[in-house]
C-alpha cells in the first residue's frame, strides 16, 4: 500500500474540541487503515490550547489509540477551506460550519447523518485496482458522492441526530458520547476501508 499518497483530510467539529471532537478523530486516525488519509479536529468555541478532557483520554485508552499530545484549536474558515470532509457533532455545528465557509456545504455533515450515508454507500477497496483507492482526493469524492446520496436516506429524529455533550456533566455521559461515536464511526471506518476491530 502506498501511504504517502495524500488521499485527503477530515476535519471534525464540536464545540471546545476537548471531548466530542477530540475523541472522534484519535478513534477514526487508529482504526482507518487505508494510508494518506489525514484527520484533525477544532472547536467552534475551542478552549484553545487545552488538552483534552481526561476521562475522553481514559475512554481512548481502552479503545487502543493514540491520546497523546493534543492541544484544542479554534475553528477557522481556513481550516474547512483546506479540508476535504467536514463531520460535525450535531447539526448546530454543521449550521455554524456553513455560516463559516459557505462553499463547504457539499462536503459537511453531521456525523449522525454522514454515517447513515456511509452505511448504503459502496466501501473503499484496498485494492489498488479500485480507482478511487489511488485517488489523490479520495476523501473529497467520497463526500461528494455521500452529498448525492442524501435523498435516499430518511432523515433522523432531532433527538437521534446529535452527540451529546458530556464537558463538565457525570462520567456517565461521557459513556453515552463515546457509545454514540463509536457506533457511528463503525459505517465510516468500514467504508474506507479500515478496520474495527483491531485486537
Amino acid at each position: 500500500m502506498d501511504t504517502d499518497l495524500v488521499r485527503g483530510h477530515i476535519l471534525i467539529v464540536c464545540t471546545g474540541n476537548v471531548c466530542r471532537s477530540p475523541y472522534a478523530e484519535r478513534l477514526l486516525t487508529s482504526r482507518l487503515t487505508l494510508g494518506g488519509i489525514k484527520i484533525s479536529s477544532a472547536g467552534t468555541a475551542a478552549l484553545v490550547g487545552a488538552d483534552m478532557d481526561q476521562r475522553i483520554r481514559k475512554r481512548l485508552i481502552r479503545a487502543r489509540a493514540d491520546a497523546s499530545a493534543f492541544k484544542a484549536r479554534q475553528l477557522t474558515s481556513e481550516m474547512l477551506q483546506e479540508a476535504d470532509l467536514v463531520l460535525c457533532a450535531t447539526r448546530a455545528h454543521r449550521s455554524h460550519v456553513v455560516r463559516l465557509s459557505p462553499r463547504t456545504v457539499r462536503r459537511t455533515f453531521a456525523l449522525a447523518e454522514f454515517s447513515d450515508l456511509a452505511r448504503i454507500m459502496p466501501s473503499i477497496s484496498n485494492d489498488p485496482r479500485d480507482a478511487r483507492y489511488s485517488e489523490k482526493s479520495l476523501v473529497k469524492e467520497v463526500a461528494f458522492e455521500a452529498a448525492r446520496y442524501r435523498q435516499n436516506v430518511k432523515p433522523r429524529s432531532v433527538a437521534d441526530s446529535d452527540i451529546v455533550d458530556p464537558y463538565r456533566r457525570a462520567s456517565a455521559v461521557v459513556d453515552r458520547m463515546a457509545d454514540q461515536i463509536d457506533a457511528l464511526t463503525r459505517p465510516l471506518i468500514e467504508l474506507f476501508g479500515g478496520l474495527w476491530d483491531q485486537s
